[in-house]
């Protein structure tokens, strides 16, 4: 069947722009899957962090947390006493307890205090017995130092 005006248009232009469109379309999908980490990256454990930590912040509160990983997955308790005077920290009575959860990617320690009403988090890096970094509460962002101390009593975390 022969086109208006007398000529057929060739197969490569018909088919040209639709191979263009799904060419580039290919392109955008690769590049897109390129940004975000592999699932090996995001699910890769290289720390364990099952045992029992002490230390302190540079707010003069000391810590202590019993923790039990399974996977990448940590479920333990968190003591803390001091710190909550402020911006300047101190040795104050504060004392705090409470249950955490969290989770290990690679040699990082993401967790949170689950208590109702608790804003605590924190990201430590895990180098063997000894993990630092930044938790923040309510009273701001503190740079944490913990080292581990012993392992804990059972393999099932500590109860509240």
């Amino acid at each position: 069947m022969a086109a208006v005006g007398g000529a057929e248009p060739a197969m490569s232009q018909k088919w040209g722009k639709g191979w263009s469109l799904l060419v580039v379309a290919l392109a955008l999908a690769l590049l897109g899957g390129c940004a975000k980490p592999d699932w090996i990256e995001r699910t890769l454990v290289t720390a364990d962090v099952t045992g029992t930590w002490s230390g302190s912040s540079n707010k003069g509160a000391s810590y202590q947390f019993e923790l039990v990983q399974s996977g990448p997955g940590v479920k333990g308790m968190e003591n803390r006493r001091g710190g909550g005077m402020g911006a300047t920290g101190g040795a104050g009575m504060l004392f705090w307890s409470g249950p955490v959860e969290g989770t290990v990617s690679g040699d990082v320690f993401r967790f949170r205090v689950t208590s109702i009403g608790s804003v605590a988090s924190g990201e430590l890096r895990v180098n063997g017995d000894e993990m630092s970094g930044e938790m923040s509460d309510a009273f701001g962002v503190s740079n944490i130092t913990l080292r581990r101390v012993g392992a804990p009593p059972s393999s099932t975390p500590p109860k509240p």
